[in-house]
């Protein structure tokens, strides 16, 4: 499927699944991870982090898992786990 969203920096997340034992336990980041957000990527970084991550929660069904085929977790389960971390990051509408 071909979209304008650079649907690569959903790796950025994704590099968390190398850590997470149980995805369905992940409730999201922290309010001090994505406090770091800003510390560690730019803004134009964030909004393309921001906008991929709304890409998989309106896309469920994206083959994220050929994004990082290593990652040990199924497609449903990696798509479960951006669409936790989206809803944690609050949108500057929300601050």
């Amino acid at each position: 499927m071909k979209t304008l969203v650079n649907l690569n920096f959903l790796r950025i997340p994704m590099s968390l699944l190398n850590d997470i034992d149980k995805c369905e336990d992940f409730v999201g980041l922290s309010a001090i991870q994505t406090g770091r957000l800003a510390e560690e990527y730019s803004a134009e970084e964030l909004s393309g982090i921001l906008q991929a991550l709304a890409y998989a929660y309106q896309h469920p069904s994206h083959d994220f898992k050929s994004m990082m085929p290593d990652l040990p977790q199924s497609n449903a389960e990696i798509a479960g786990f951006l669409k936790r971390v989206y809803l944690s990051i609050p949108r500057r509408d929300e601050r």
